[in-house]
């Protein structure tokens, strides 16, 4: 009899009521179990990856989120349940598709093998062991797993495709080019899916086979150093000038091997003859970090030793390139021009304002510093929206309304410390989450009609396990803004520290008080 699961009968419900297709829900909820069991001395984070309930359930969910970084996690928390594992054919077939992934194909397919011989009878093992022994130059054994599949679950979908990809000589990528349904898969093959999940699933699918030419020549024009890879990303550090710059691709090797080169040269010699400083506010920093990720989008992190600033920028060229990407974003340029926010300050602090989106007019109202209320008018046009836009400013003025521009606004530079020795924020496979922190700082001021953020950097020191964060905001209420920003910080950091260092306004970094 195996060793009992941490999780409960009530777990398992919740978890199997999550199984057709919220995965996101079943992966949060296991980390949050974890999180909570440690805190509450429970059992240990060893004791939790060790069991085997739990990874398969986060196997599960995180292979069917079908991005890269769940791909990741789930090789990396794998591991300790192995010895827990004997007789468990999904296990090892979650393992060996995690590992597929993550462009680690011969131990994909050594677990596939171990798979069908732990459990012959679980079906799902024999179809990621075909894809495998097909794509090492196994094609007669790769046909005899599927027919021993079909043999378990007679007239599959996946398996009669598969077996159709074989005959036809289909590559590796081809082969992962799939969903389980039919329907899905017809919709994945249409292109008729949400967009984001499409590209999504064709990223996934290019971190699987790496090609180790085009590969080689990357490292070859960047002469970069001290390389590491799928770790989960790949990074080197690199010469520019006077200033030593960290590369960060937000991919593994194998979709680095596929880079556009010709628009990787373009930009990095741009980077190195026009952007190794950058002013603003009156300060100037110097490159620290070029950030590439694989929708080709680049952020550039500055830092000023001296003032201990730092800054995170998009690089401006992207911008167009995304505009070339995505042409129905220019339609909606002049309705997102026509949003517009007023502000009445007496005994109360009031916001209104409206916009365009979707066919609805929205007017969104309440007090400064409050998510407020939502009216939304169906069934309109952008004309409707611009003759309400008359009928909506007159209304407000004569109440005595007046515009963010016409509003004395103030320009704020937030430094914030998160302290954790925990290093729960930033271990490696989750670099991620700071950027999470710019987005509900952005969302935050927003939401609540405060202020806008305009810039943001960061610091990591790792000695001291200390983030060093720099927020720059535009806000019609300095206190309002800050107490704002202190608790999304707050909420953020859980249960590390956090300290609002100071806040300065800008005319202060101007004449040099930082």
């Amino acid at each position: 009899m195996g060793k009992k699961s941490l999780l409960t009968k009530e777990d398992i419900d919740i978890l199997e009521s999550w199984a057709d297709g919220y995965f996101y829900k079943i992966f949060y909820y296991l980390e949050d179990f974890v999180k909570k069991g440690i805190e509450q001395k429970l059992f240990t984070l060893e004791e939790a990856k060790e069991d085997l309930n739990i990874a398969l359930w986060y196997a599960y969910a995180g292979n069917n989120i079908d991005i890269y970084e769940y791909y990741y996690k789930v090789i990396n928390w794998m591991p300790y349940s192995e010895k827990n594992a004997k007789g468990s054919g999904a296990w090892y077939y979650r393992y060996s598709v995690a590992l597929t992934y993550c462009s680690d194909l011969e131990k994909a397919y050594s677990y596939a093998q171990k798979g069908v011989q732990e459990e012959a009878d679980y079906p799902w093992g024999w179809l990621n062991l075909a894809k495998l022994q097909y794509h090492f130059g196994e094609k007669e054994k790769a046909m005899a797993s599927i027919e021993k599949g079909l043999s378990l679950v007679p007239d599959d979908y996946e398996f009669k495709v598969l077996q159709e990809e074989i005959k036809a000589n289909c590559s590796l990528e081809e082969m992962l080019c799939h969903y389980i349904k039919p329907e899905d898969d017809a919709f994945f093959k249409n292109r008729q899916m949400y967009k984001q999940h499409l590209k999504e699933k064709m990223q996934a699918v290019d971190g699987v086979i790496c090609h180790e030419e085009s590969l080689q020549k990357v490292k070859e024009f960047l002469k970069g150093n001290k390389w590491q890879e799928n770790n989960p990303y790949c990074t080197c550090m690199v010469k520019l000038d006077d200033i030593t710059v960290k590369i960060v691709f937000t991919m593994n090797r194998a979709m680095l091997s596929k880079i556009n080169i010709d628009w990787l040269i373009k930009e990095y010699t741009d980077i190195k003859d026009n952007l190794l400083t950058y002013d603003k506010y009156d300060v100037e920093y110097k490159l620290q970090e070029i950030e590439i990720d694989r929708d080709y989008q680049i952020k550039l992190t500055y830092y000023n030793k001296k003032k201990k600033l730092s800054l995170v920028l998009a690089k401006d060229s992207n911008k167009k390139i995304q505009e070339n990407h995505n042409e129905h974003l220019k339609n909606d340029k002049e309705v997102e021009n026509l949003a517009l926010t007023l502000y009445k300050r007496d005994e109360q602090f009031s916001y209104v304002e409206c916009w365009f989106e979707d066919d609805k007019i929205v007017k969104h109202y309440g007090l400064v510093g409050d998510k407020g209320d939502i009216k939304k008018y169906e069934n309109c046009s952008i004309d409707d929206y611009k003759l309400y836009l008359d009928i909506f400013v007159g209304r407000y003025e004569k109440l005595g309304y007046i515009s963010w521009r016409e509003f004395t606004k103030k320009t704020l530079l937030m430094k914030i410390t998160i302290e954790d020795n925990e290093q729960n924020l930033w271990k490696e496979e989750n670099e991620a989450p700071i950027y999470f922190l710019y987005e509900m700082v952005q969302k935050a001021l927003e939401i609540n009609v405060v202020g806008f953020l305009n810039d943001w950097g960061y610091r990591r020191n790792e000695k001291k396990n200390l983030y060093e964060i720099d927020f720059y905001f535009d806000t019609v209420d300095k206190d309002i803004a800050v107490n704002l920003v202190k608790h999304v910080i707050e909420v953020f950091s859980m249960n590390a520290k956090s300290k609002v260092e100071e806040v300065i306004e800008l005319a202060e970094v101007k004449n040099g008080v930082v």
